[in-house]
């Protein structure tokens, strides 16, 4: 059988959640929008009028995601582009996003002589390895990086380059395991989480009250308008972003933004935030970007 085979046979046999209120707004106000992703699995997708969000609905358990990602993720990704997505492979690309994003933070950063990184997602720990180095050679502080991930092939590699971690998913962990940090990363896996929102929301929590927050965000306008909304779904990303919902998850989790940059040839946006003084209840999405970007993802 072929890597997209199995996974169609798992995700079949899966107890996936229905629910088709928006995940983020809560808006009942969604249509089913496609019933296939890029590599022609069949998952539904809905898409929410009111903050322009398009999610997997029914959602895949944890079960079925911690199985795909435990052996048949990347063997997909192998099999869709034809070349390989080992770590060796892939560690040429994450050293030069890495670098990207340390030179975008470094100017932020407090004159703490210690400063304390957490890295959700993070996989082999290089892009924090690449903000400790860059740290280092141009403010001579020192950096203390704790890696969280659900794979520990992955984190044996990150603890190779002196680097704390934490395996499991990070919403599951205790947040008795963590510290308060000057600076928590959510680098390109924001589109992958299941609870996007009380990610961020216990993310907030260990921040220290200047402490800083960087995440990003797969853009699927910039996607749809490249490759067609089929083409730009994929089983992966049970959510899929754009600026409304993409800021307005940041505002209900408590944040202000103080800086924006796009990486990856703009597809991935990402905001570098800190905790707001105040929030407002009744913030709303801009109705006419909705709608046009709901017009966009409708025409497919």
């Amino acid at each position: 059988m072929s890597a997209v085979e199995k996974i169609q046979a798992m995700l079949d046999a899966d107890k996936a959640s229905a629910d088709s209120a928006c995940p983020v707004c809560s808006s009942i106000k969604t249509t089913n929008i496609s019933r296939r992703d890029r590599y022609g699995i069949r998952i539904s997708y809905r898409m929410c009028h009111s903050c322009a969000l398009v999610y997997a609905s029914p959602q895949p358990s944890a079960e079925f995601y911690a199985w795909f990602y435990e052996g048949y993720y990347r063997a997909l990704l192998t099999e869709h582009f034809n070349r390989p997505f080992d770590n060796a492979a892939l560690e040429v690309e994450q050293r030069r996003y890495g670098s990207e994003i340390a030179a975008f933070i470094l100017p932020y950063l407090g004159k703490k002589e210690r400063l304390a990184a957490l890295d959700v997602g993070g996989s082999t720990g290089i892009i924090t390895d690449e903000l400790r180095s860059r740290v280092r050679r141009y403010t001579g502080q020192d950096l203390i990086g704790t890696v969280v991930d659900p794979s520990s092939e992955e984190l044996a590699l990150a603890e190779k380059l002196g680097l704390k971690t934490v395996h499991g998913t990070f919403e599951q962990i205790s947040p008795d395991r963590f510290d308060r940090y000057d600076l928590i990363m959510i680098c390109k896996i924001t589109d992958h989480l299941l609870n996007p929102l009380d990610v961020i929301k216990i993310a907030f929590n260990l921040l220290s009250d200047d402490g800083l927050l960087y995440l990003d965000f797969v853009d699927l306008e910039f996607n749809v308008k490249n490759k067609g909304l089929t083409g730009s779904l994929k089983i992966d990303h049970p959510f899929n972003y754009s600026r409304p919902n993409r800021e307005l998850c940041l505002h209900l989790s408590g944040l202000t933004v103080i800086d924006e940059i796009v990486t990856e040839n703009g597809v991935l946006p990402g905001y570098l935030c800190r905790k707001a003084g105040n929030t407002v209840d009744d913030y709303k999405c801009d109705p006419t970007e909705v709608e046009r970007l709901c017009a966009l993802f409708s025409a497919g």
